[in-house]
């Protein structure tokens, strides 16, 4: 009864912590570099919850395949992402994972693949931004997240 509920509720608090900790860590080291690191802790962070999570772990490990040179590697573990995060398509995080996805198309010089997708990705952007009431909200979620104001960036240098 209560005490199986507020067992299975303790168990999943400490999962989604152990992940959050595990990501914020491998975007610490990817920032920094520290590639192996970074693949450690999101690695890490990967077995930890729902397949939301390890999709979003999964972009962090597809990030870091881009910045070993590694294109194919990064395209994949995008795409497998995108599909584990889909059906909960959060705002920020599809953001990232659908510019990962374009800028290993991009790598791969599947030039007008990766267009199509930044300028999706642009258009999701814009829609999203367009719903919040306040403009400062709205420049917010397009210039102040990376992934969104890296996205719009991309889209404005390929003519998207």
């Amino acid at each position: 009864g209560a005490e199986a509920a507020a067992l299975a509720t303790a168990r999943a608090i400490r999962q989604t912590t152990l992940f959050r900790v595990h990501h914020l860590h491998a975007w610490v080291h990817l920032r920094r570099g520290e590639l192996d690191l970074a693949a450690t802790e999101a690695s890490l962070a990967r077995t930890h919850g729902l397949p939301l999570f390890r999709g979003l772990a999964a972009d962090v490990l597809a990030r870091i395949e881009l910045a070993r040179g590694r294109p194919h590697e990064a395209l994949d573990l995008a795409e497998a992402a995108l599909t584990a995060v889909q059906p909960l398509d959060r705002l920020g995080d599809a953001s990232m994972l659908r510019l990962t996805r374009a800028e290993s198309l991009d790598a791969l010089n599947l030039r007008d693949e990766a267009r199509t997708v930044i300028a999706e990705a642009r258009e999701r952007i814009v829609r999203i931004a367009d719903g919040f009431a306040a403009a400062r909200l709205r420049t917010s979620y397009l210039e102040r997240m990376p992934a969104n104001a890296r996205t719009l960036e991309l889209a404005r240098r390929w003519g998207v």
